[in-house]
């Protein structure tokens, strides 16, 4: 870990995180706490081709990180770890909104989410569509995370 301060644009080095995590998201919590919230550990990278839909998930332990002691604990376990997204503060919580809770094929996932959406831009390119694109985003949304889910 490694920790920059910016009035001086020093960098300095902290302690390591205990074990690999890749993707995973963090926030603050308190005056000295960085919640470490998800994130793959890369036991079973060599092994997803493998595995595909039998994978497992990714490991549930949350790690905080302690800014002062520069020190590392195990914050107990969350119900579901998400990759590839991020933390964010609401109404007093922590909220993390999206991510992956398993690998997913890249390209599946990429036409899945992102294919309907291409196709309606080009159909309101094409003047085939009776409402103003905007109208059509909620419908949008919702059939690329049931392609996803699927």
């Amino acid at each position: 870990v490694w920790e920059f301060t910016p009035p001086t644009s020093q960098w300095r080095r902290r302690a390591d995180v205990p074990r690999c995590i890749m993707a995973g998201t963090g926030a603050a919590v308190g005056q000295s706490h960085i919640f470490i919230l998800g994130g793959a550990d890369g036991t079973l990278l060599s092994r997803v081709n493998e595995l595909k839909d039998a994978h497992p998930g990714f490991p549930k332990e949350t790690l905080a990180y302690h800014t002062i002691t520069d020190t590392w604990i195990s914050a107990g376990e969350m119900p579901q770890n998400h990759v590839t997204t991020t933390a964010v503060k609401w109404d007093g919580m922590i909220v993390i909104p999206s991510g992956e809770v398993r690998p997913l094929e890249p390209w599946v996932a990429a036409t899945a989410m992102f294919g309907g959406a291409l196709r309606m831009m080009n159909l309101h390119l094409d003047g085939a569509l009776d409402r103003p694109l905007p109208d059509y985003l909620d419908e949008v949304v919702e059939c690329g995370w049931r392609a996803v889910k699927c």
